[in-house]
């Protein structure tokens, strides 16, 4: 399946945005003579060109693994994920040089409850 690399600005920096637009174009086109692609995308991409809402279960279609271990914290307590010591941070790893990203604002200093 294809989905978007995160780490797609690293190979072309000044211009990668314009390959994504290119092929937005290229599948609208597509879409509108009613002919098909030669190639798989990923559930959510196909449910955010329609307008359908993406949800959690589509989560598990890409990455079951992933989305099962995510499920489990639906089943913990408060007390139980606190002994996790988890904050609002991603570690992200992009050729070899890994690097923490802050999903909010401070998300390094707040614990996730």
């Amino acid at each position: 399946c294809m989905r978007i690399n995160p780490a797609s600005d690293i190979s072309c920096p000044e211009d990668h945005l314009i390959y994504f637009r290119f092929l937005g174009r290229l599948m609208g086109r597509a879409m509108f003579d009613q002919q098909l692609i030669s190639g798989h995308m990923v559930r959510h991409l196909y449910k955010h060109i329609l307008g359908w809402p993406i949800t959690f279960e589509d989560l598990k279609d890409q990455d079951e693994e992933y989305f099962q271990s995510l499920n489990q914290f639906t089943k913990m307590t408060g007390e139980e994920i606190s002994s996790l010591f988890l904050d609002f941070t991603l570690a992200e790893e992009s050729l070899g040089v890994r690097r923490d990203v802050e999903l909010v604002e401070g998300g390094k200093d707040m614990e996730v409850t």
